[in-house]
Formats: C-alpha cells, sequence, structure tokens
C-alpha cells in the first residue's frame, strides 16, 4: 500500500485539504483510520505519524453523516454495479454540487459525468 505522503502529488493534495472548505462522508475516518493501521502493521508507518496524520484528517471541518447519504449512495452502487462505499462520496458530491478530490483513476472513469478536482503536479 502507498501512503499518500509518498505520492508525487501528495503536497498539492495536502494544500487543497488545508485551504478549502473540504466536505466527506463520515466514512472517510474508518477508511483513513484502517489504511493507517495496515500502514503501521505491514509498512514502514510509526504508530506516532499514523496518530498524526489521523489527526490532521479529523481537521477537515466538514463531515456528513452517512446516514443522510446511504439511500442515494446504495441507488447510485446500485444503478452503476459499484461499492457503496464509493458512492457516498459521488452521493456527497451530487448533493452539494462540488467536485471530487481523489486520486482514484477507476472511480474518475466510473463516473466521467461527474466532478472532479484535476490535479496537475509540478
Amino acid at each position: 500500500m502507498r501512503s499518500v505522503q509518498t505520492r508525487p502529488d501528495a503536497k498539492i493534495y495536502q494544500e487543497i485539504i488545508r485551504t478549502s472548505d473540504c466536505h466527506s462522508p463520515s466514512l472517510l475516518l474508518s477508511e483513513l483510520a484502517n489504511a493507517l493501521w495496515k500502514t503501521v502493521r505491514f509498512a514502514d508507518l510509526t504508530r506516532d505519524d499514523a496518530n498524526r496524520l489521523l489527526s490532521d484528517m479529523t481537521s477537515i471541518p466538514y463531515f456528513t453523516s452517512d446516514d443522510t447519504l446511504i439511500a442515494a449512495a446504495l441507488d447510485i452502487a446500485i444503478s452503476q454495479e459499484h461499492s457503496v462505499y464509493d458512492c457516498l462520496f459521488i452521493a456527497l458530491s451530487r448533493t452539494l454540487e462540488a467536485p471530487i478530490l481523489t486520486a482514484d483513476k477507476k472511480l474518475r472513469r466510473k463516473f466521467p459525468d461527474d466532478q472532479f478536482v484535476d490535479i496537475k503536479p509540478g
């Protein structure tokens, strides 16, 4: 698993998160904590670094409860044959009429009509 911090465009993502009014389904915290746990367990991330990264992410000002998005996410997931987890982000984006910040190329390809933040490294 590749850490977000080792991505060539990591600083761009971090700057966007730091300077923008980012919104996220509350699921993001569970996904992040699980990814950090795996990275501590199987790679070279320290417990202190994992806790710092989690703390950084909890500073996102706007977490939307998944229960307000779940019906729309399920509908999208069924119609697009895609995971409900990812569709929570699609549902939130559509609800807010805001672009999605992600490095997930599969998600971008699966939902070409949705808005995504364009990241241009360098």
